[in-house]
C-alpha cells in the first residue's frame, strides 16, 4: 500500500525536484564542464577544447542545418582556421534566459554574444539564440543537443542584455 501511495504521488506530482543547493551545485558543474571550456576553446581557436564539451552522439542544429559531432567539428575548423590565420580575436559570452535541471539532464535557453576583432582592430558583434540540452555522463556533463537560431540583430542584442550571465 505504501508503494502504491508513493507511486501515485510521483505520478501526480512528477519526480522530486532538486533542492536549491543541489541545483546550484549542478550549475557550477555544468559551467565548469561545458561553458568555461567552450568559451575558452572558441577564444583560443582550440577545436579540441570546444569539441570536448559535446557528447559523441550530439546533434547541433543551426537554423535548418543539422550536424552530428564529426560534421560540427569539421565545420567549426573550416570556419575558424582562416580567422585564426588572419589574426582575428574572438570574445564570447553566454547568458541564460532559463536554466532547468533534474541533476541528470539540463535544459538551458540563452543568448551567445560573439565579438570578432580583425587584425586591423575592426569589431563585429553578433548574437545567436541557443537552446542546449546536456546530459551527465560518467565523464561529466556533455551537450547532447544544441539548437541555435537568430531573429533580428536588435532583438537578439536586447535578449542578450536582459539575460543572466553564467
Amino acid at each position: 500500500m505504501r508503494w502504491c501511495v508513493l507511486s501515485l504521488s510521483l505520478l501526480l506530482t512528477g519526480p522530486p525536484a532538486l533542492a536549491a543547493s543541489d541545483s546550484a551545485q549542478t550549475w557550477v558543474e555544468i559551467d565548469r564542464a561545458i561553458w568555461q571550456p567552450f568559451v575558452r576553446g572558441v577564444s583560443t581557436f582550440n577545436h579540441e577544447l570546444y569539441g570536448a564539451v559535446r557528447a559523441k552522439d550530439s546533434i547541433f542544429v543551426d537554423g535548418k542545418r543539422f550536424f552530428g559531432y564529426d560534421a560540427y567539428i569539421e565545420d567549426a575548423v573550416r570556419v575558424m582556421t582562416p580567422l585564426q590565420r588572419a589574426g582575428t580575436r574572438i570574445e564570447m559570452q553566454v547568458r541564460f534566459e532559463d536554466r532547468t535541471t533534474d541533476g541528470s539532464y539540463a535544459s538551458e535557453r540563452g543568448v551567445l554574444q560573439t565579438i570578432i576583432t580583425d587584425a586591423r582592430g575592426e569589431r563585429r558583434v553578433g548574437h545567436a539564440r541557443s537552446h542546449v540540452i546536456s546530459r551527465k555522463q560518467p565523464d561529466g556533463w556533455r551537450i547532447v543537443t544544441d539548437y541555435r537560431w537568430r531573429t533580428t540583430p536588435e532583438a537578439d542584442a536586447k535578449a542578450f542584455e536582459e539575460a543572466r550571465a553564467q
